[in-house]
């Protein structure tokens, strides 16, 4: 019967932590859009499938009609949200901090910059040129940068070249050299750019692209994902031209946000030109937000980490297990010795596997789901009347 008994917890907390942990992973496209969005999905991932896991506790207590008793039997319900909430807090307290340590001042930058040169950019082509000069005029030499013109193909580009005065002579030749031709493609130069930073990529170099077009194009649904595994960032500088968005301009738009950039929208005079101040300004803060590492792919409970990787890892250590000893202490209210061992061993274990997977590029919100599932929410001993449970 215990053996027996065993089995049901097992089964039914697994089964209900996972319900919880799938319902999280539903809503993460729409939650965690922004930092809040992001901040507040972690705090429901690091409570709700604690909450899910231990009904499916009760549940099996329920089913063997009270012959076995979990020994957390008074007050349950108080200390389950006193518990959950604590939870909550960890996982987004922790994500803020996780979060704010990605924001590190990088002298060093790499800035792949997109010129559209399809027909319709004529006008625009001096005051784009003069914006274009005065962002290569805020780089040092420690930072690098590359143009490239495209249309409905790449039409040419630079090196990546250090900032140093040739290679801005080099750059602002090139840029003054660009023809005007075709019509508007986005996949094609978003692909050269993510390939071109990939190939160059050095540690402690934040690494962003800005794109500068009036037109729309397709675009491949895989290079937002992929941007977010690089840790690229995509700035998107769009000069009005006074028609609804596409869905094709959304899907750019939102490849912006996702990747930590921002999209910006140059308004036209009545001739029908941007501003050269308002170009210029927008490349100025396109330039100012590349100097810190970008927070879209910063999440705490899965990815890869940029930048200072061993305190990341730290922060994610520090959080995983604070989570799993406090949650467990609130709710049972006592933790053994070896309790206590077994959920810091849990989180740290847990970290390793999230940190390692990411690293490799093998990172997924699916793959953290299960192993919160089985390392954390539904570690347990036997429920019985002389072993007190644990999360």
């Amino acid at each position: 019967m215990k053996k027996n008994f065993d089995r049901i917890v097992l089964v039914l907390t697994l089964l209900l932590g996972g319900a919880g942990c799938a319902f999280c992973l539903m809503i993460y496209g729409r939650t965690a859009q922004d930092t809040w969005g992001r901040i507040i999905w972690s705090g429901l991932f690091f409570s709700l499938p604690f909450v899910t896991s231990l009904l499916g506790s009760y549940l099996a207590e329920a089913l063997q009609s009270r012959r076995f008793t979990v020994l957390r039997k008074r007050g349950r319900i108080f200390t389950m949200i006193l518990a959950a909430a604590s939870g909550f807090l960890a996982g987004a307290g922790g994500q803020a901090l996780y979060m704010i340590s990605a924001f590190e001042k990088n002298p060093a930058m790499d800035v792949v910059l997109l010129l559209d040169g399809s027909g319709s950019m004529e006008d625009e082509k001096e005051g784009c040129d003069k914006a274009a000069r005065a962002l290569l005029d805020q780089m040092d030499e420690n930072s690098r940068a590359q143009v490239v013109s495209f249309a409905a193909t790449v039409l040419g580009n630079t090196d990546l070249l250090p900032m140093d005065e040739a290679g801005k002579d080099t750059i602002t030749d090139f840029i003054r050299s660009i023809d005007v031709i075709g019509g508007t493609e986005f996949g094609q130069p978003l692909t050269f750019a993510l390939n071109s930073l990939r190939e160059n990529k050095e540690e402690q170099r934040a690494q962003a692209v800005i794109l500068l077009s009036d037109g729309e194009g397709p675009l491949p649904d895989s290079l937002k994902e992929e941007y977010i595994k690089e840790g690229l960032l995509l700035y998107t500088i769009r000069i009005d031209t006074g028609t609804k968005p596409t869905a094709d301009t959304e899907k750019l738009i939102d490849m912006a946000k996702s990747t930590g950039g921002f999209d910006t929208l140059i308004p036209v005079d009545k001739s029908g030109q941007a501003n050269t101040q308002e170009l210029i300004s927008a490349f100025g803060e396109a330039f100012t937000a590349t100097r810190e590492i970008g927070m879209g792919e910063q999440m705490i409970v899965f990815g890869n980490m940029n930048g200072s990787v061993i305190f990341r890892f730290l922060i994610r250590t520090l959080v995983f297990a604070l989570y799993a000893v406090l949650v467990g202490a609130i709710y049972y209210r006592s933790l053994q010795p070896e309790q206590i061992l077994g959920n810091l061993t849990a989180g740290l274990l847990l970290s390793v596997l999230v940190t390692l997977f990411g690293q490799i590029g093998l990172e997924t919100p699916v793959l953290s789901a299960v192993l919160f599932c089985v390392l954390i929410f539904c570690a347990y001993t036997t429920y019985d009347e002389e072993a007190t449970p644990y999360v």
